[in-house]
């Protein structure tokens, strides 16, 4: 065999050896590829059982109904009106209250929360940022409460919204 013969031969081989590299390297791609997308499934599956799973223990929480007035409270004042709350769930401890301007509700006007010792809650109990308008203007008020266990879970949650000035 010549050497011209030997470098051929050399070359066909380097060549084979090439393109079986390049073989298994499109291999072991498509591997990591499908590998990665069924993962991917997989944890698009377990994500929306999840979802589903916990949209629906929410919807089976009991609701609370809530009720009070403006009548007798100050605008641009700290005194909270008084709270009459139904359908609390035996296990309840707390009370959480939270009060949003609708009109205006990126300003937070707080709340707090006070110790479940009975379906209505005193005036001036609740310490939030009180109602304040500019004058003239009427801002729709929304409160929400919810029920608390002794751990802090929510047990029950309910609203209520009214208009200030009355």
């Amino acid at each position: 065999m010549s050497r011209n013969d030997l470098s051929l031969h050399w070359r066909s081989y380097a060549s084979v050896l090439a393109s079986r590299r390049d073989l298994k390297y499109r291999m072991e791609r498509k591997i990591t590829y499908w590998f990665t997308v069924s993962l991917l499934t997989v944890f698009c599956i377990v994500g929306l059982y999840f979802e589903i799973s916990s949209s629906l223990s929410e919807a089976q929480k009991p609701s609370l109904s809530l009720h009070f007035s403006w009548a007798g409270i100050p605008a641009c004042a700290s005194t909270s009106p008084a709270f009459e709350v139904d359908g609390v769930p035996a296990d309840t401890m707390q009370l959480s209250f939270m009060m949003t301007d609708l009109n205006l509700p990126s300003f937070h006007h707080g709340g707090s929360t006070i110790p479940y010792i009975g379906n209505k809650v005193d005036r001036g109990a609740i310490t939030y940022t009180g109602p304040c308008p500019p004058p003239g203007e009427r801002h729709n008020y929304r409160w929400t409460v919810q029920a608390l266990d002794a751990a802090g879970n929510v047990l029950a949650t309910g609203s209520a919204e009214a208009l200030f000035p009355p």
